[in-house]
């Protein structure tokens, strides 16, 4: 996928009409009784707003084809502290159809605990040294692991799960911790998608819903913190696309071979 700057001033005209066939095509699902904007009103919309402020807009292209924009726009007098935002993505490109969402608090409910256990499973393919062998995970690992072991922390736990709506099986999972003791910050746990469900961004949808959730719940959370190994370029883009920055030294992690340090038993 591309994405770049539409010109404005001047106009592009040839990216203008991509946004206005974008725009058209997904206020004819999500309004189908219109009115719509006709093509020179949304011409003159993108590019000089209702007030003349300043704006910019970028398209996003995949293979060449039209599948979003937005356009953000900064007043220039009053409300100068604030900006307006539009989004609009193409129908025919929505990621993750044909899922639905569940959350729950805590423990992970027993309904789940089967479905979790292969999702959990997905972690295998997570970077890792070729010296460290996969966890496996089956349900009573999810029961000693996860909901015995994390009890004794006295956290708040939050899990947001997509659903594969055709055949009811969780393809996927994110979870953020919040420490009443210091209920600012949030800690992100495992965010993981089953292999055979990947490609669908899932991953995104998740840890976006996972904001949703926390919003309503834990109305204090200022920060959340994660992190990833730097060979897993996919999560680092799905936390950069997120707003996510780098924050504090990279935490280094060592390895030592006793048996072949000289002057110690084998």
């Amino acid at each position: 996928m591309v994405i770049e700057q539409i010109g404005l001033a001047p106009a592009d005209p040839g990216k203008i009409r991509a946004c206005f066939e974008v725009f058209l095509a997904a206020v004819r699902v999500d309004e189908p009784e219109g009115p719509w904007f006709t093509e020179r009103p949304f011409t003159g919309w993108l590019t000089v707003g209702w007030e003349g402020n300043h704006s910019e807009a970028w398209l996003a292209t995949d293979r060449g084809s039209p599948v979003g924009w937005y356009r953000l726009e900064l007043p220039a007098r009053e409300n100068a502290d604030q900006a307006r935002l539009n989004i609009v993505v193409h129908p025919a490109e929505r990621a993750a159809a044909g899922y639905s969402l569940v959350s729950w608090a805590g423990p992970v409910p027993e309904e789940y605990i089967e479905q979790a256990a292969t999702v959990y499973d997905g972690i295998a393919d997570a970077p890792r040294d070729p010296e460290i062998t996969h966890e496996a995970w089956d349900a009573q690992r999810v029961r000693e692991r996860v909901n015995n072991v994390r009890s004794e922390y006295g956290m708040r736990d939050y899990t947001v799960a997509a659903r594969h709506d055709d055949t009811g099986e969780l393809a996927g999972l994110t979870e953020v911790s919040v420490d009443p003791g210091d209920p600012g910050w949030g800690f992100q746990v495992y965010t993981v998608v089953s292999r055979e469900h990947r490609g669908h961004r899932l991953g995104l949808l998740l840890k976006i819903a996972m904001m949703e959730l926390l919003a309503t719940t834990e109305p204090q959370l200022e920060r959340i913190v994660t992190w990833n190994d730097q060979s897993n370029e996919h999560m680092i883009s799905v936390n950069e696309a997120m707003g996510y920055s780098v924050f504090g030294p990279p935490n280094t992690l060592y390895r030592l071979d006793v048996a072949a340090v000289p002057g110690l038993p084998g």
